[in-house]
């Protein structure tokens, strides 16, 4: 059994890793960006947590804009992320067999879903928010 759960646990922890990644780099405020407002956080452990030094090879977050998280990623985080928990928690449980949930597969289809649709959503939102920040 351990064989078969294994793979599958390390894709699903990929999976949410991935999710979170890209909620981080919907958090960084750049000053160019279309959406100008943000929120300041002061903690720095916070910071390095939820906000990037960078987003890609050419668009770096200045140094005096590393407190400052763009509602845009403020947005992702506050919706995406217990949605990404759910999810990684219901594959974790249907992963290991647990039958004490009904409908699992079903539920833990529709919550996939539903995070693929928000994905979608926070991808195209972010591209709009910085589409001209890196060009000259």
């Amino acid at each position: 059994m351990l064989k078969s759960t294994f793979p599958q646990l390390i894709g699903d922890i990929m999976i949410f890793c991935a999710i979170n990644g890209i909620c981080r780099y919907s958090a960084a405020y750049l000053p160019k960006i279309k959406c100008k407002k943000y929120i300041v956080i002061k903690n720095k452990t916070i910071q390095k947590i939820l906000i990037p030094r960078r987003i890609g090879r050419d668009k770096f977050v200045d140094h005096w804009d590393y407190e400052k998280m763009s509602i845009v990623g403020l947005i992702a985080y506050i919706i995406i992320t217990p949605v990404n928990i759910l999810n990684f928690i219901l594959q974790t449980l249907y992963v290991f067999n647990y039958k004490g949930i009904g409908n699992l597969k079903n539920l833990s289809y529709s919550i996939m879903c539903m995070l693929v649709i928000l994905m979608i959503i926070n991808m195209i939102a972010f591209t709009i928010n910085i589409w001209d920040c890196g060009r000259k």
